[in-house]
């Protein structure tokens, strides 16, 4: 996600320079010690700079899906631009059925700029089916001195056109420029890939669907020698199954119980939801915590945000 490839004409190269030059300040500043992401799917991020991908060997570490890169910019009538390991990552990473999205690396300051690159990006695609978005990345610094409304509007033209094609539109940015550079009520619809390191969880007002959380994981096969490799968690998996830890309790009068469940594999809901079928003999909180009032039977009916549920018997003697 960070390094960008081929010759550019000369004012584009002194963009670029400038950029990356200040992006490496930006990731040395705010690079510390890697935690360890939350619920979701572990995925990873790849262009030519991960080397030839042993697709099995990384799915086998329990990766669930990759962004791959493919290409930096517009069309400028040759393939110069466009990830050489591109077709191989997309048909290896298919095969060892890893679910696949794409990113492509935003080099321009201009709405039209933007429209030209997305049809870069498709022609690149052509017609591929995805399983995750297509993500603009956003992140040269030459970009964000554009002001916000600019910014906006570039992020907005390139995922209008995405979006046109069929495929999901994402952004990718730091979280600082995600907060500071973005209105975000004009971009709805528009999924959120947010860069943070060192921390618990992306530091962004905002709802975000994934999040880069490593820029030197360790995912043998990935990492082109040095075993470097970006590492991300998503939470566009919706669950497909919650399953609690007991389906009975009983109880006496003033009893507390806390609910404990589990979604199906890599999955992620925003909110559970607990009700009570009689509150008069038990009562259960927002957090999942079941109190036991009298006697008798009540039944607790635990929801994820996408309607899959699971229903607790709690019997007060």
């Amino acid at each position: 996600m960070k390094r960008v490839q081929r010759k550019k004409s000369r004012k584009k190269r002194i963009f670029l320079t400038a950029g990356l030059l200040f992006f490496f300040l930006f990731i040395i500043s705010e690079t510390r010690t890697v935690k360890a992401a939350g619920s979701g799917t572990k995925g990873i991020d790849v262009s030519q700079f991960n080397g030839t991908v042993d697709w099995n060997q990384v799915k086998a570490q329990g990766i669930g899906f990759v962004m791959i890169k493919t290409g930096d910019g517009k069309d400028v009538g040759s393939t110069e631009d466009a990830d050489p390991q591109f077709e191989a990552n997309y048909a290896g990473a298919g095969s060892a059925g890893l679910k696949r999205g794409v990113y492509h690396v935003c080099c321009t300051t201009t709405v039209a700029g933007a429209r030209a690159e997305a049809k870069y990006c498709l022609k690149i695609l052509n017609g591929r089916k995805l399983e995750y978005p297509v993500a603009y990345d956003m992140e040269l610094p030459g970009i964000f001195a554009q002001g916000k409304v600019r910014v906006t509007s570039i992020a907005r033209a390139f995922c209008d056109e995405i979006k046109k094609a069929g495929y999901q539109p994402m952004i990718y940015a730091s979280v600082s420029n995600l907060s500071l550079y973005y209105n975000w009520s004009k971009l709805t619809g528009i999924k959120v890939w947010a860069a943070h390191y060192g921390v618990d969880e992306p530091e962004f007002s905002g709802e975000w669907d994934m999040w880069q959380y490593s820029q030197s994981g360790k995912i043998a096969g990935a990492g082109n020698g040095n075993g470097c490799t970006d590492l991300n968690l998503s939470r566009l998996e919706v669950p497909k199954s919650i399953k609690l830890n007991k389906k009975k309790v009983i109880l006496k009068k003033g009893n507390k119980y806390q609910i404990k469940y589990k979604l199906s594999a890599g999955s992620y809901t925003p909110k559970v939801t607990f009700k009570s079928s009689r509150k008069a003999v038990a009562t259960v909180t927002a957090k999942g915590k079941v109190k036991a009032v009298k006697k008798g039977t009540a039944k607790i009916t635990v929801r994820t945000h996408n309607g899959k549920k699971a229903v607790l018997t709690v019997k007060v003697k």
